[in-house]
């Protein structure tokens, strides 16, 4: 089993080190501030811009599936190695991550696929002649930067470039990256703030143009040379007129509604949806499991692509676990051990109507039948042996099914019988086969055979058979239904 590259301590670090300074979140986020433009947030905002695009519903709708499907996968810890040791070391982390709620850990470690990366702060403590895990305590990405050497540095107002970490104290998960170079690879966050930021114009925007063009604009007209007043009393009317007040207007005054007209492109519901559209696909890589759509086919197919996303996300987290805190608990509490492994295995529920045709084409095509503890294993429940099938009340199928083994124990029993009859029939034969040099020879043997052999014999004697065989199978007909003999 390969070992880490990094040398664990001889002693896990004690104390909590990046505990939540008040306001400091707050201090680092110019995005949450408000200040600068989009350019500028996204280029100092880094982290805390990632956050603020969690504001928009679909983005945090989008996210949430994504990681609710992640944390409800099922987790094992299986041993690295077959030796002894290797099961208790798998054992004592199995119990360990229980004991401080992986499953809520997991699903915020998950928020990689957001930022970029997630850490966590791991709580060590002291146990009965091991080192337990104290509280796994996830924290703000935005208060951490990476080294020139990819090391975990902890921001401050007091050190912009942050101070390095000690060893075997951090669970980092990131996501791949382009290349060696890079810290982490970007996560969805950054695919999703520019949409994010259009959408939220363009609902500003359309919120002025419902507002401006929702209601009609009310026009009133008078005649070229009226005077002041009555201009001014028109006024006043249509203002009567907007609050809904009852008017009258004197003769010759006109009254009408201004409609806006729609002209192309002013579609901001459509444009939202598409950036709705962007959004999602960037999260889940398909918009299925999110929309109601018309095609199941589709569908189906998109949600196999979101559930590929779930185990991908998966298998990188418990990686990350693997690499940090499984192998120094293993360093400390088990030497040699190999490392343990945890999986939170993502497979799709098995076709069962396809495994029992399969099953049955097996079965009809090599004769054999599966046995019960397979059954039970695949298919569940209780099964038992079905009870042998009772004898038909109708004396007619009763007979049928009776008359068969009668006969068959009839001519058994008329077997002896018979070889002195066949024997006069069979020996002529022989000699012609042995007497003659070919197949033509034969042949013209066995016609002057035809005549010369007495079949009479073997043919009475096929007679009172089949008739002795058909009142055994009477007889037997009658011991079956009537076994007392009363009728």
């Amino acid at each position: 089993m390969a070992r880490s590259t990094r040398k664990t301590p001889a002693r896990p670090p004690r104390g909590e080190v990046a505990a939540i300074a008040g306001g400091i979140a707050a201090r680092l986020s110019p995005f949450v501030a408000g200040a600068g433009s989009p350019q500028h947030m996204m280029r100092r905002g880094g982290p805390a811009a990632w956050r603020e695009t969690l504001r928009d519903e679909k983005a945090a709708t989008a996210l949430s599936q994504l990681l609710d499907a992640v944390a409800a996968i099922p987790w094992t810890v299986e041993p690295g190695g077959p030796a002894r040791r290797d099961r208790i070391a798998a054992e004592d982390l199995a119990q360990q991550l229980a004991a401080v709620d992986f499953d809520t850990a997991f699903r915020e470690m998950a928020h990689a696929v957001w930022y970029g990366y997630a850490v966590a702060e791991i709580i060590w403590q002291p146990g009965a002649g091991r080192v337990e895990i104290d509280a796994i305590r996830t924290r703000a990405p935005e208060r951490f930067r990476f080294g020139t050497d990819g090391s975990l540095r902890l921001v401050s107002p007091t050190h912009p470039r942050g101070t390095a970490m000690p060893a075997a104290k951090f669970w980092l998960a990131r996501m791949p990256a382009e290349h060696g170079g890079q810290p982490h690879g970007p996560g969805a966050a950054r695919l999703c703030f520019w949409p994010i930021w259009l959408k939220r114009n363009g609902i500003r925007y359309w919120a002025v143009a419902l507002e401006k063009f929702g209601t009609p604009t009310l026009l009133g007209k008078h005649r070229h040379n009226a005077p002041p007043d009555q201009v001014d009393l028109l006024l006043e009317t249509l203002q009567c007129l907007a609050q809904g007040i009852g008017i009258a207007i004197p003769e010759g005054q006109e009254i009408t509604l201004l409609e806006a007209t729609r002209r192309s492109g002013g579609d901001h519901a459509q444009f939202c949806k598409y950036m709705d559209t962007l959004i999602v696909e960037a999260v889940l890589l398909q918009t299925a499991t999110t929309e109601m759509g018309p095609w199941k086919g589709t569908a189906e197919v998109q949600k196999l692509v979101r559930d590929e996303r779930v185990a991908t996300l998966s298998r990188l987290i418990c990686s990350s676990l693997e690499r940090t805190v499984a192998r120094w608990l293993t360093d400390w509490n088990h030497p040699g051990a190999a490392y343990p492994r945890v999986i939170r295995e993502v497979a799709p529920p098995e076709d069962l109507n396809a495994r029992a045709q399969r099953d049955e084409i097996i079965a009809r095509m090599s004769g054999r039948r599966p046995a019960r503890r397979y059954i039970e294993d695949t298919y569940g429940g209780e099964w038992e042996d079905a009870p042998a099938k009772p004898p038909s009340a109708d004396p007619r199928f009763a007979f049928a099914e009776n008359r068969g083994d009668a006969i068959e124990r009839a001519l058994a029993a008329e077997l002896d019988d018979w070889q002195p009859l066949v024997d006069p029939l069979i020996e002529p034969a022989l000699e012609a086969v042995r007497d003659a040099s070919g197949y033509e020879e034969f042949r013209d043997g066995l016609h002057r055979l035809h005549g010369r052999v007495d079949e009479a014999p073997v043919t009475t004697k096929l007679h009172r058979t089949t008739f002795s065989a058909e009142l055994s199978g009477q007889a037997g007909l009658v011991e079956e239904t009537d076994p007392d003999g009363d009728g």
